[in-house]
């Protein structure tokens, strides 16, 4: 009966979720898209993601991976590449932008905003030195390199460090971030090495 009564103003309702619903409808603006560029941070998982604008999208590298993003809505995102989604939230007054990382099969990974920082010449001098880790025996050398900070390891090539933000630096090897730590003097005393399944693991800094 609905049916004949209702002929012409029933529509059929669309399910998000359906292969013949296209994904990401939903188009955001460059500033929309620009506000939610940057670098981010997670202390407990002590993991860094990347969010960068490119080809009018926006894309993530974390967790080991990297993709596109799908809006979903202004603040969430499909992840292309894998089962998963970005939330990223809108600061609060006075706080960092946040962005939550959902994988499928891990758990959740908060990200905190942080500063990109660009040190100088005499600020990458300070890291110099050599550095021992009590745990594999091993001492690994920080040196400047044709002004870069480099990790110096027996039997392997030198690797380049890229700035991050404060204290923070990355690379494209098996070592995925370093992040100095400081003394209440604010002298450089070690570093902790993290990447993969690997996190937070020390080096101390030997005494010049």
């Amino acid at each position: 009966m609905a049916d004949i009564y209702l002929e012409g103003q029933l529509t059929e309702a669309k399910n998000p979720n359906s292969p013949n619903q296209p994904a990401g409808e939903i188009k955001l603006t460059d500033q929309q898209m620009a506000a939610k560029v940057g670098v981010y941070w997670s202390s407990d998982f002590a993991d860094l993601a990347r969010v960068s604008q490119k080809d009018g999208k926006l894309w993530i590298a974390a967790f080991g991976g990297s993709s596109d993003l799908i809006p979903l809505g202004e603040n969430r995102f499909r992840i292309a590449a894998r089962p998963g989604e970005v939330t990223i939230e809108t600061p609060r007054a006075g706080g960092p932008q946040r962005l939550i990382l959902a994988l499928e099969g891990n758990p959740t990974m908060t990200y905190e905003a942080v500063k990109a920082d660009i040190p100088t010449a005499e600020q990458l001098a300070d890291y110099a030195g050599n550095y021992y880790s009590d745990e594999i025996d091993a001492t690994y050398q920080i040196a400047v390199q044709e002004g870069k900070l480099t990790l110096l390891r027996k039997k392997f090539p030198p690797l380049s460090l890229q700035a991050v933000f404060a204290d923070a630096f990355s690379s494209s090897g098996l070592i995925g971030t370093i992040r100095f730590t400081r003394d209440q003097q604010q002298r450089v005393t070690g570093f902790t090495a993290n990447g993969g399944r690997v996190r937070n693991f020390m080096f101390v800094r030997k005494p010049q």
